[in-house]
């Protein structure tokens, strides 16, 4: 479907399912994509609580948000963090007088896109992205325990995913009558062609931030719908154990003022007609006030009660590019490529090895010619024998000398 306001023209679609758990069959996650007078609005909310607690705690801030900006006239950043603070109000009065154990709440993440761009506002672990090209930038930060930890240098982002306390957040709409909204203090700036992605953490839980860019940068030429599609189909093809939520805007077209949007760069904000090489998109870095303690809210655990018996639900998988299983680290690619040169290097060497020895042996191998048979070899002739007369023998031995022991015993004849 197509959303315009305020000159702003996006491509755009929603998506949410239930997940493979048979627990969480009643989807806990609403979202919406509207226009208001202030411009196109997407938001996420994931409800928490249990079954139908945490489902009316995600609608009512669904709808408490898109009422307050169909009434608001301020300016897109402060209306839009109203809005939210409105929610937060309304979903805590759902829980009536449940202690905070009880309490249902729900995460939120909202973009709203007007002439100067696009206004980000949060509360929880639900994540907003920019595509660009094919670079993915995140323009959220985890409100939770574990992205606490990385911040304070304790975790890295590889041991966070599996980390105990990784499903656990500090904020959200519901918990408190009134929660800290973090809203970007810029607008991110647009061009067309951005692809924009909100989700709930039943999608980032199971596919990486760069799989996501993948994902997106693949599909988003079929549109919004397939895109949304394909990433919630890759989610529960890897168990699906929450429920899952995307919602996907493609930038159609923008004023022409839009080419004059704040970006920030450094500790200036600048105007610009491009992002200056190693400019960033939002404020990332904690304000003065903003940060984030282990005590700022209570610790909240996501979970739910078993319910009924999940409905029957037929996912059409669409092709993936991406494994279903885990993805695998660039240093496990590196061995394999290096073990799959050096097998090939040691099969040449044998097979070189056969060929010079099989050259080598060729001479040895072929019998010598035959020869042609010589004439029959002569006889050898006994030489002639002359026979002695008896008068040449008696000669013969008259004419012998007698040996030296004969002379001394004899005499004289």
């Amino acid at each position: 479907m197509r959303r315009a306001a305020r000159g702003v023209v996006v491509d755009c679609a929603e998506l949410t399912d239930p997940g493979q758990d048979p627990t969480k069959q009643i989807n806990e996650d609403s979202c919406a994509l509207v226009t208001t007078p202030l411009g196109v609005l997407a938001v996420v909310c994931d409800g928490m609580g249990g079954h139908s607690a945490g489902r009316e705690a995600s609608v009512t801030g669904v709808r408490t948000i898109i009422d307050q900006l169909a009434q608001s006239s301020g300016p897109p950043g402060a209306a839009l963090k109203s809005a939210l603070e409105h929610a937060a109000t309304a979903v805590y009065a759902v829980g009536g007088s449940s202690p905070p154990e009880l309490r249902p709440g729900s995460t939120c993440v909202s973009l709203l896109l007007h002439e100067g761009g696009a206004h980000v506002a949060h509360v929880g672990d639900s994540r907003a992205y920019l595509l660009r090209g094919s670079h993915i930038t995140r323009l959220t930060r985890d409100h939770s325990m574990v992205q606490q930890m990385i911040d304070a240098g304790l975790l890295t982002d590889a041991e966070a995913v599996d980390h105990p306390e990784a499903n656990k957040i500090t904020r959200a709409l519901g918990m408190t009558p009134t929660v800290e909204v973090e809203l970007s203090e810029a607008p991110v700036r647009l061009l067309p062609g951005d692809v924009l992605l909100l989700c709930s953490d039943g999608l980032t839980d199971l596919v990486s931030d760069d799989e996501i860019g993948t994902l997106c940068r693949t599909h988003a030429p079929k549109g919004p719908e397939h895109m949304c599609q394909v990433l919630v189909n890759v989610a529960n093809a890897r168990g699906g154990w929450d429920n899952i939520t995307a919602v996907a805007l493609i930038v159609v077209e923008l004023p022409r003022s839009a080419s004059d949007t704040v970006v920030l760069e450094g500790d200036a904000n600048t105007l610009v007609d491009s992002p200056a090489p190693g400019a960033t998109l939002v404020d990332t870095e904690p304000r003065p006030g903003a940060g984030d303690t282990m005590l700022d809210e209570p610790r909240l655990e996501r979970t739910t009660l078993p319910g009924d018996a999940p409905p029957t639900r037929t996912v059409n998988f669409l092709d993936d590019p991406l494994p279903h299983s885990a993805p695998v680290p660039a240093r496990a690619k590196t061995v394999l490529w290096l073990g799959a040169v050096l097998s090939g290097v040691i099969l040449s060497t044998i097979i070189v090895w056969a060929l010079v020895r099989a050259v080598r042996k060729a001479p040895d191998d072929v019998p010598p010619p035959l020869q042609a048979p010589s004439a029959e070899p002569a006889i050898p002739t006994m030489p002639e024998v002359t026979l002695e007369t008896p008068e040449t023998m008696e000669r013969r031995r008259k004419r012998r000398p007698r040996d030296a022991g004969a002379d001394a015993d004899s005499g004289p004849e």
